[in-house]
């Protein structure tokens, strides 16, 4: 009797085995930390996938080994939804957050700085002018009760 395997790519055997060890890695981490890794992000810009994306497309080292199977790295990109790992890179450049610089930031906390002082000084001008205003309103009362008077006087 002979075995037909034609049905059984290498790629299906290597799946197989990719998550067989990837379900043992889960299952390990769950029994050490008491918790669940998120599950495969495999369309979409989900920040866990763009960090993977970025992550992978760093990596160094072949997609294929020397007998021409797909190694860890191609399976594991496969499965996130990348077919090589210029799309990984490419996928990460358009979806990842940027990042300020030191000097920008620092320039963003002079411009809120200067903002908030700018609030203040209109603030403290605009409780100066209702006084202001407060004091010509009682003044002008004044002035007109003794202007009544005044008149009734003469």
């Amino acid at each position: 009797m002979t075995y037909n395997n034609r049905s059984v790519g290498p790629l299906k055997i290597t799946d197989a085995a990719y998550e067989k060890s990837n379900k043992k890695m889960r299952s390990k981490h769950k029994s050490e930390t008491g918790k669940t890794l998120g599950s495969r992000q495999t369309t979409g810009t989900n920040p866990r996938r763009v960090s993977f994306a970025c992550r992978f497309a760093g990596m160094k080292g072949p997609m294929k080994d020397a007998n021409g199977k797909p190694t860890r790295k191609a399976i594991a990109l496969k499965k996130w939804g990348f077919g090589s790992v210029g799309a990984a890179a490419s996928f990460c450049r358009a979806n990842k957050a940027k990042k300020k610089s030191p000097l920008e930031s620092e320039n963003a906390k002079a411009m809120s700085e200067a903002h908030l002082n700018m609030e203040k000084k209109r603030t403290i001008e605009m409780d100066n002018n209702e006084r202001e205003d407060k004091k010509f309103q009682k003044s002008k009362k004044a002035g007109s009760k003794i202007i009544s008077l005044a008149g009734h006087i003469s």
